[in-house]
């Protein structure tokens, strides 16, 4: 898999998510950033379930690709 410019930026949201639930931010964006969170958990399961077909068309494993569809959406498996 290529890490191209969407795929960073990507990678950096998931990472001040995940920081976010260790570290202290502001109200403001600590609820900002948990909404993010539980907005993509629930849209990228969605997306792996109704893409499911498609997904294990990939060359990697079934969890491999999992993780993949579950970090970078369509990102992943658009390619």
């Amino acid at each position: 898999m290529k890490f191209d410019v969407p795929k960073i930026v990507t990678s950096i949201v998931w990472l001040v998510i995940v920081l976010n639930l260790f570290l202290v931010f502001p109200s403001w964006l600590a609820m900002t950033l948990n909404i993010l969170g539980a907005f993509l958990v629930v849209a990228h399961l969605i997306e792996y379930v109704v893409y499911r077909e498609k997904i294990s068309q990939k060359p990697e494993s079934a969890l491999v690709a999992f993780i993949m569809t579950f970090l970078y959406g369509f990102l992943y498996w658009k390619n």
